[in-house]
């Protein structure tokens, strides 16, 4: 633990528990495109209001980079060795208590919108949700039955509602929603839209993503690119996906504008969080624009910012993990969180009494690790030289792991040669992981780096084969989110 500080913005504790929760959780958020965590960003504007509220996370990491692994952390509270999901698609088993669980124990009436194919109640991730409560499709404010559970709370004082939902409206291959609308208020981000080609290009990448994304040099060559040509699609690409994230802000900006519109603000826990994030092109960047398979900070670090009765705004400067978002839902709502072992390596912790005042920060350490490619997608990219290079196999043997302490990141994983191999990074002067500095002489990255070895033989000790649904099925979820053709 470190020392307690002096916080003279920190409440002791919250003046009243929520009877509204909401545990917003999109998918494929970069958070450098959200104001909060970068305030030249300017269209974002809901998410910048909410954060002026709320508590924002600067070093909050996710499990993995893949979705399906991704929200059984945040859901469950546990990592791969606990919850089982290694890849997806993948049937969440009932041995964990999910977060929904605990507030229907605790009497919330819980409501769930999963959208998300790899995450959705097929997958068994709306536990603790009664089947008339599994509303489809994603969380939209004008949805037919959000204002009528809204108008029953303002109707019925003693009435708690627990609500969580997944989507992704910023998944590649990135759609740009509503482009038109988004260049007329953002024309300085919008050049690339307006030169020669722009269609022929933006057709291109949707076309052939998949292979741009995971053998970029091979579909650069196949395609004919020039290099003014992948300069380009990278700029199509950010605007593409910019267009997408404000679109998402504009969402969740109806969905707070739902609940403060009925008198709730006060009485509501709102969490904006994410499963992962997307890996633009950056050096030491092998696989650009998707997710999963690479242990980057564009990838990994994710957006967390909680308004909850009580807690005064500011940011959070200590380590936090998706595992935490669980227990410290459950301990900001006054809920005592189920038994958990102490393996900090694969187990949340209650952040409530730290962000009350209550007790001292935590010192956390979080794990993160790559996902396994499932049988279908590794069928259809495992011809492709890139892929070869760093997943050789389909196994949990492949995976790579890594550490965050504060502003030091420890990592081992394959390299472009096919080898293993350590790297260190120092977040503070090297934001993007650019820039090694492992040193086998030191006894602190050493001591890390055994700690990795340790982890990642509890992920592979940890595995239990393949679960889920038919291939046909499978592949029908795969296909619906861009991971095969």
């Amino acid at each position: 633990m470190v020392a307690a500080v002096t916080c003279v913005a920190c409440s002791p504790s919250p003046a009243r528990l929520p009877r509204l929760v909401v545990l917003y959780a999109p998918c494929s958020v970069n958070r450098s495109f959200l104001t909060p965590y970068d305030a030249s960003v300017s269209f974002t504007p809901h998410l910048a209001g909410f954060a002026a509220s709320s508590l924002v996370f600067d070093r909050h990491r996710t499990e993995s980079g893949q979705s399906g692994t991704a929200f059984a952390s945040i859901f469950s509270g546990s990592q791969a060795p606990v919850h089982g999901v290694y890849h997806h698609p993948t049937v969440l088993s009932d041995d964990r208590v999910l977060v929904a669980e605990s507030f229907a124990a605790a009497g919330f009436e819980t409501h769930s919108w999963l959208e998300h194919p790899m995450a959705s109640e097929a997958e068994n991730y709306a536990q603790g949700i009664p089947p008339p409560n599994r509303h489809p499709g994603a969380l939209m404010a004008p949805d037919s039955y959000l204002p009528q559970l809204l108008d029953r709370m303002v109707a019925d004082p003693d009435l708690r509602v627990f609500v969580v939902t997944n989507f992704t409206v910023s998944h590649q291959p990135y759609t740009g929603h509503d482009l038109a609308r988004f260049c007329a208020e953002h024309a300085d981000l919008c050049g690339v839209a307006r030169e020669p080609g722009f269609w022929r290009l933006r057709r291109l990448a949707r076309r052939h993503h998949i292979r741009l994304s995971f053998d970029p040099e091979g579909a650069f060559a196949e395609l004919g690119l020039s290099p003014q040509d992948v300069t380009r699609l990278d700029r199509i690409e950010r605007l593409l996906y910019s267009a997408d994230i404000a679109y998402l802000d504009r969402l969740f900006g109806e969905l707070l504008d739902a609940i403060d519109a009925r008198g709730l603000r006060e009485d509501s826990l709102v969490v904006f969080t994410a499963d992962h994030g997307e890996a633009p092109p950056r050096p030491g960047t092998a696989f650009r624009w998707t997710h999963g398979f690479q242990l980057t900070p564009d990838v990994l670090d994710v957006p967390l910012l909680i308004r909850a009765p009580g807690l005064a705004p500011r940011r959070i400067g200590y380590v936090t993990r998706s595992i935490d978002v669980a227990p410290t839902l459950r301990g900001l709502a006054g809920i005592p969180s189920p038994p958990a072992g102490d393996d900090e390596r694969i187990y949340g912790v209650d952040l409530a009494p730290a962000l009350r005042g209550e007790s001292p920060p935590p010192a956390l350490t979080a794990f993160s690790h790559t996902a396994m490619f499932d049988p279908i997608t590794w069928s259809f990219v495992s011809k492709w030289e890139t892929v070869r290079r760093f997943h050789p196999e389909r196994s949990p043997q492949a995976i790579s792991t890594a550490l965050m302490q504060g502003d030091r990141v420890q990592k081992e994983i394959r390299e472009a040669d096919g080898s293993w191999g350590d790297q260190a990074f120092d977040r503070s002067t090297d934001p993007h992981e650019e820039h090694d500095v492992f040193d086998a002489h030191d006894p602190t990255q050493e001591r890390n780096a055994e700690r990795l070895r340790a982890y990642k033989r509890l992920l592979v000790d940890a595995y239990r084969g393949e679960t889920g649904a038919p291939d046909a099925e499978r592949e029908k979820r795969l296909r619906s989110l861009g991971y095969i053709e």
